[in-house]
């Protein structure tokens, strides 16, 4: 349990910090972003956020991302859902993670699993 309120801190500090410094870079929905493990970005779906990184292991790039709910405050203590998605790319492939319904991002692995990019799929690319 203790672990679990970790992570969820560890997230939500995470979530704060990375929506501060990408808060004009995310509201841009076609933006395409380059990571290097451990590095994260933020973007917005609906009112829910979500934090994404990945990290590398034997030519493989491990994705997460993870949701969370806007906060609910009950005596100064916020509490909150988060949902964690995962999936582990090789290198030259990539991956889908679908959140939410008509809001998918495409994770593709690249450089001997060095770097990731990172892109919000418009509705129209999901219909087919």
């Amino acid at each position: 349990m203790m672990s679990m309120t970790k992570t969820v801190i560890a997230l939500a500090v995470g979530l704060c910090t990375t929506h501060v410094n990408k808060a004009a870079e995310a509201n841009d929905p076609t933006a395409a972003r380059v990571l290097r493990p451990n590095q994260s970005v933020a973007f917005p779906i609906e009112a829910k956020a979500t934090l994404s990184y990945f990290t590398n292991e034997d030519r493989i790039c491990k994705a997460t991302m993870w949701v969370a709910a806007p906060p609910t405050w009950q005596a100064n203590v916020a509490t909150f859902a988060t949902t964690k998605y995962e999936a582990d790319i090789p290198v030259g492939k990539s991956g889908i993670i679908a959140p939410a319904p008509g809001k998918a991002f495409a994770f593709e692995c690249q450089s001997e699993a060095r770097t990731m990019t990172i892109r919000p799929l418009r509705p129209t690319s999901l219909e087919r």
